[in-house]
């Protein structure tokens, strides 16, 4: 997540936990999205995706709760130290 992420409105997910969604330039090991989505369930990385994509996936909801990205907004999901050089 950026250090300057404002929270993000949630939705209600089937397990109780709230579902958000961080939009922006989403950089994963495999690939750059530039229009990109991570949906968090609670502490859970849920999907990681093309925002247009999000949706068919069952997400659309929470990316349209999300905040859209400030300018240059980078997204780093995981569970390991991300860092770029």
């Amino acid at each position: 997540m950026t250090s300057n992420a404002s929270p993000q409105p949630t939705v209600p997910s089937s397990a109780g936990a709230a579902r958000s969604a961080l939009r922006g330039r989403v950089v994963t090991p495999q690939e750059v999205v530039e229009d990109g989505v991570v949906v968090l369930d609670g502490a859970t990385i849920a999907w990681v995706g093309d925002r247009r994509d999000a949706a068919a996936a069952g997400y659309g909801a929470e990316v349209e709760a999300a905040e859209p990205p400030v300018d240059g907004q980078v997204v780093l999901p995981g569970l390991v130290e991300l860092h770029n050089h």
